[in-house]
């Protein structure tokens, strides 16, 4: 999550995602704080029961701590509510493009 005045990350929220389909609740799961080298994001896996369309609800919670000042720092009082209605899903493994066979027969130098 970005911070959309400064484009900095935002850390330590409480996110959590709820996937629907029509009016029936399928799973709400949390997605927690993720450490990459080169990327800091919110993430998890999930099982999803087939092609959609699905309606994915998301709630972001205020963090537990206040910015730097009195006016930026009060930013983010308020949860934030969003639903993405309709969405698509294609369920399975999306293959890495740098995966390569490991063993006797590969030519894998690492």
């Amino acid at each position: 999550m970005a911070d959309a005045a400064d484009g900095r990350f935002v850390p330590a929220l409480d996110i959590t995602l709820t996937l629907l389909e029509g009016d029936r609740e399928l799973f709400t799961t949390t997605m927690p704080f993720l450490w990459h080298p080169c990327l800091y994001h919110y993430g998890t896996n999930a099982r999803v029961p087939g092609e959609g369309p699905y309606t994915v609800r998301g709630r972001i919670g205020p963090p537990t701590w206040m910015g730097h000042d009195p006016v930026n720092g009060r930013r983010y009082e308020q949860p934030v509510d969003v639903v993405f209605e309709d969405r698509p899903f294609k369920p399975g493994r999306k293959p890495s493009p740098d995966a390569q066979p490991r063993g006797a027969d590969s030519s894998y130098a690492g």
